[in-house]
Order: C-alpha cells, then sequence, then structure tokens
C-alpha cells in the first residue's frame, strides 16, 4: 500500500507544471546540443580532411618532382663522364686505368650517392674501380651491364649482390640497395670499348624525403612511400614492414587525396603522385604515395565536438535549474490559491485575503474577488518587472553574442587569408593561385581580354641548398619573391607554387607585354647578389592566350610547363615563350 501511495505521488510530480516545463526544456536543450555537435563535426572534419589532402598531394607532387630531378641530374652525370674521358685506341687494353682511376676517386669523393663506380670491357671484366673494388670481377650477366652496351640506362632499385660483402654495414642495419646507371665507353670511331657502371645508393630517396617532409608533419603521423611502375613498394617509412610487398591503389587515387583502408587495418587520407620522367631513361615509372591517419587530421573536430557538447550540457543544466526556480516562483501563487480556496471553501475564516461587512454571503464573495483581483494586479506587477529585467538580461547577452560572432567571423577571415598565404615569403600560395587562375579565365571568356602566364623557376636552387644550407635558400627565396612583386604591376599577380617554382598571371597582357615583363624581371633578379650567392637567375615559360570560350587552366599550365623546360635546357636565365593556348 505504501508502495502504491509512493509510486503515485511521483507521477503526480511528474505531472505538475513544474516537471513538465523543466522535461520539456531540458529535452530541446540535449537535443539542440547534440545536434549542433554533430553539425560541427562534420563541418570542421570535412574542411580538414579537404585542406590536409591539398597538403598531402603537394608533399606527393613535391618528392616526385625531387626524384625526378635526382635521377635526370644522376644519369646526366653518368653520361657526362662516359663522354669525357678519353678511350684509347688500339693496344691490347682499349681502357687506360690511369686516366680513369683518378676520374673515378674524385667522382667518388664529390658524389657521395655514388657507393660504386667502375669500368668494365666488352667481356664485362672489371677492369678499373674506385677504392679498387670489383676489379678483376666479371658482371657481364649483370643488367645493367648489358644495357649499357648498347645505350645509356638506368636501372630499378635493387639489393647489392657483388657488393654486399665488401660494403660496410650502414648505421640503421638496412641492407644496400642501388639504383643502377651505365653508358656505353666508345672509341673515336664510335665503336663500344667498355661500360661505365655506377651504383647510387637508395639512401638518395630518404634523404629527399627527409628534406621535404617537416618535424610538424611527421609528428602529425604524414608518411611517404615509394613504389615501383608494379606497385610493390621501394621505400616505406622506418619501422614498417612492407618491403617489396604489393600495395593496392585505388582508380579514384589522382589528382586529389582519398580515405583509404590500409593493410594495418586503419584508414589514412591518401594522396599520391607519379614521378615525372624527364627523358625516357629515367622512366621508371614510380609513384610517389603520402599518407596520414585520418583520426589524426579530424582529431581537431573531435575536440570541438566535445567543447560543444560539454558547453551545450553545462548550458543546459543551468537552463534547467533556472526554468525549475522560475517555474516554482510562477507555480507558487497558484498553489497558494488554490489552498486558500480549499480553505475558505472548508469555511476557515483567518484566511488573510480581507474581509468585507456586508448582510449577504454575495458580498462576501464580492469582497473576496475583488481583494484577489488586488493581489493578482500585484503580483502582475512583479511579472511585468521580472519580465523588463529578463528582457534586459536578454539584451545584454544578445549583444555580448553579437560582439563574439563579429570576433568570430574575424578571426575566420584571417584563419582564411593563412590559408592562401605561403609562410615563407608571404606570397599567395598555390590555392590561392588555382583561384585567381579561375578568376581570370573566367573573366577572359566573357570579355574576350587577354590573359599571360609565366612559370618561373630558380635555377639551381638545389645547389644553392646544399652549399650554403636551408637557411641561405630560404633568403633567396624571399629576396626572388620581393624583386618579382617590386618589378610586376599592381593588376599582376604573384603566387609561390612550392619549392622554387613561382606563378605569374598577368590580365589584360598579351604575348608581347609578357615577354617585355618576362625580360624584367630575369634582369632584375639577376641584377645583385642575395647574401653570400654571387649571382641569382631565373628561367621562365611563358604562354598568352588567345580568344576563346572555353579556356581552361589545364592547358595554360602545362604548355607554360614546356616552355619552362626548354628554357632549362637552353641554357637558363631565359625566358621562353610557349604557343598560344586557344581553349581547353
Amino acid at each position: 500500500m505504501k508502495l502504491l501511495t509512493l509510486l503515485s505521488d511521483r507521477f503526480s510530480a511528474l505531472a505538475s507544471f513544474r516537471a513538465q516545463v523543466v522535461l520539456v526544456f531540458g529535452g530541446l536543450v540535449l537535443a539542440f546540443t547534440m545536434g549542433m555537435a554533430v553539425l560541427v563535426y562534420i563541418f570542421i572534419a570535412r574542411q580538414a580532411i579537404s585542406e590536409q589532402g591539398q597538403m598531402l598531394h603537394t608533399q606527393a607532387v613535391s618528392t616526385s618532382v625531387m626524384l625526378a630531378e635526382g635521377l635526370y641530374e644522376r644519369m646526366r652525370e653518368v653520361e657526362l663522364l662516359a663522354a669525357s674521358v678519353a678511350v684509347t685506341q688500339g693496344g691490347d687494353d682499349p681502357i687506360d686505368p690511369q686516366r680513369w682511376l683518378p676520374v673515378l676517386e674524385r667522382m667518388r669523393e664529390t658524389r657521395p650517392q655514388f657507393t660504386w663506380l667502375g669500368v668494365a670491357d666488352t667481356q664485362g671484366l672489371v677492369k678499373v674501380a674506385a677504392r679498387g673494388m670489383l676489379e678483376g670481377q666479371n658482371v657481364s650477366a649483370r643488367p645493367w651491364f648489358q644495357a649499357g652496351l648498347k645505350e645509356p640506362a638506368a636501372g630499378d632499385v635493387h639489393l647489392a649482390k657483388l657488393l654486399a660483402q665488401l660494403l660496410p654495414a650502414q648505421a640503421d642495419n638496412e641492407p644496400w640497395r642501388f639504383i643502377d646507371f651505365a653508358a656505353p665507353l666508345r672509341d673515336e670511331r664510335g665503336q663500344v670499348v667498355g661500360v661505365l657502371g655506377v651504383h647510387g645508393s637508395w639512401s638518395w630517396a630518404q634523404e629527399v624525403i627527409d628534406a621535404l617532409l617537416t618535424d610538424g608533419s611527421r609528428h602529425q603521423g604524414m608518411e611517404v612511400f615509394i613504389l615501383d611502375k608494379d606497385g610493390h613498394v621501394l621505400h616505406q617509412p622506418k619501422g614498417l614492414s612492407a618491403d617489396n610487398k604489393m600495395l593496392p591503389l585505388p582508380k579514384s587515387l589522382g589528382s586529389s587525396a582519398v580515405e583509404m583502408d590500409w593493410p594495418d587495418g586503419r584508414t589514412y587520407l591518401t594522396a599520391a603522385s607519379r614521378v615525372p620522367a624527364r627523358n625516357a631513361v629515367t622512366d621508371l615509372g614510380w609513384r610517389v604515395v603520402v599518407r596520414q591517419p585520418r583520426d589524426v587530421v579530424t582529431q581537431l573536430a573531435v575536440d570541438v565536438q566535445y567543447a560543444v557538447m560539454g558547453a551545450g550540457v553545462l548550458a543546459g543544466l543551468l537552463g534547467v535549474w533556472m526554468v525549475w526556480w522560475l517555474a516554482g516562483r510562477l507555480n507558487q501563487p497558484l498553489v497558494d490559491m488554490a489552498d486558500a480556496a480549499d480553505r475558505i471553501a472548508a469555511g476557515e475564516r483567518d484566511v488573510p485575503l480581507g474581509s468585507h461587512r456586508g448582510v449577504a454571503e454575495l458580498k462576501q464573495v464580492s469582497a473576496a474577488v475583488a481583494h484577489m483581483m488586488r493581489e493578482l494586479l500585484h503580483r502582475e506587477e512583479a511579472l511585468v518587472a521580472s519580465r523588463d529585467d529578463m528582457e534586459r538580461m536578454v539584451h545584454e547577452r544578445t549583444a555580448e553574442l553579437q560582439a563574439s560572432n563579429a570576433e568570430l567571423a574575424r578571426a575566420n577571415a584571417e584563419l582564411g587569408s593563412i590559408s592562401r598565404q605561403d609562410a615563407l615569403t608571404k606570397l599567395p600560395n598555390r590555392r590561392a593561385a588555382d583561384e585567381r587562375l579561375e578568376h581570370e579565365l573566367a573573366r577572359h571568356r566573357r570579355n574576350q581580354s587577354p590573359v599571360t602566364l609565366m612559370l618561373v623557376d630558380i635555377d639551381h636552387f638545389k645547389k644553392i641548398n646544399d652549399t650554403h644550407g636551408h637557411g641561405v635558400g630560404d633568403e633567396v627565396l624571399v629576396e626572388v619573391a620581393r624583386r618579382m612583386a617590386v618589378t610586376c604591376r599592381a593588376s599582376d599577380f604573384v603566387a609561390r607554387l612550392g619549392g622554387e617554382e613561382f606563378l605569374l598571371i598577368l590580365p589584360d597582357t598579351g604575348r608581347k607585354g609578357g615577354e617585355e615583363l618576362g625580360r624584367k624581371v630575369v634582369d632584375w633578379v639577376a641584377s645583385m647578389p642575395v647574401g653570400p650567392v654571387s649571382r641569382v637567375t631565373i628561367s621562365i615559360g611563358l604562354v598568352s592566350v588567345v580568344p576563346s570560350p572555353e579556356t581552361t587552366p589545364t592547358p595554360l599550365i602545362e604548355a607554360a610547363d614546356q616552355a619552362l623546360y626548354r628554357a632549362k635546357n637552353a641554357g637558363r636565365n631565359r625566358i621562353e615563350v610557349g604557343e598560344p593556348v586557344p581553349h581547353g
């Protein structure tokens, strides 16, 4: 019986006005908080994945370009070395070790990536080698020797075989792996009399990756892989065991990053870029893959979601307490009136509702109602005063919220500006350049106004970094950016695409005006030294747009890039003009 009475009291309490208001308010606050937390997480997570995906793709492209340049430079060095040392004619030994040995030793000292250099005759017998390694050995069965008998050749990464027992162990205890370079040796009649072979250490790839991957990126779990043309892993971060295994990549992995499930069971934001071939010899079909754990990328969204949920819960608890207190104040007069009515109905005469003299019960009721009205008016005045106070509080809170929203808008605007600015040179970055190029091409399609595009690359920038250090390299980047900016017009757009490459967009400028400005930029950059660097030069690839309603960015960039390569091959410190691009 007592249990039934207790349950009845609980249900009665829940059915009260005060309890129902609190339950409805608390439910609305909880639903709003959860909904806002989900929406905030989705928005921030998508934004983080989009921006970090662009960064991963940029990292992959930069690494692939550096690898391609390294392969090309090393192949060229081997070709030039093969052609620079004279080969004797006649006699028993057409290869003169006395001429070759100093050259090989000097090359080994100046090129630490070249682990082994040697010259073999047409039968595969090593006649001379740096440090005497493998001299007298027969290498006729080696692929690099067979390919080098015909033409200059570069071989894919492989484990050391003959040299494995001759070389000391590496610092990280990893096995020796090499990239082979070979070139035929010809006498004055053009006959092949031997093969120059070079084994480049694969640790060079790690050096390239270390040069481009910042400590902050490593701390956030960014990792770089290199795959061969068949998808086998040539390089993976230390501590992983994916060496020489197939890594299947989705077909959708192209110019943007995708979310990908890796063999370790985790989901990574993954970007890839094919190593561009400078020529057919160095076209090994490699791909650079950069990944970062998705949960690391979206950690900020998770933190903000928890913060929103926590703030919502605290605000909800405070609101529930305030509603409970306010509902109690509003409900108490009704309870008092009901209690007074019950006491009057019971015949109690000491109820403080006033008294009226009269002969009839109607006067008594009228007096009681009049007194109740006076009490109701008094309480109404109190409620109006309370309402005014609440409106004042709401107005103050609204003003504070508007000020907070304005501050948040300014912060968002500043964040948007930072995301489109290169941190070193303070120029617009690639993202801002892509947006500006789309804008100028849209204006070109509307007005048929001319547009000229210039790709700028600092000559021998790697040599500057290797010789003077990356601090001087950064100083060169900043100074070159400044000289280009002050040379260009206010309407021109100068951006840093990455590394030592810049983009100039010249609106309302044809080919002739672009050539004039390009020559000014080339001359101004080369006009004075930068710090310890006595002379800094640049190469420019220029392309203009002829009127067309179908012009798109892709053929413009490709044409400017081809012109830039021609400028490099023509001796650098110059501008080369590509053919006008009418449409995509």
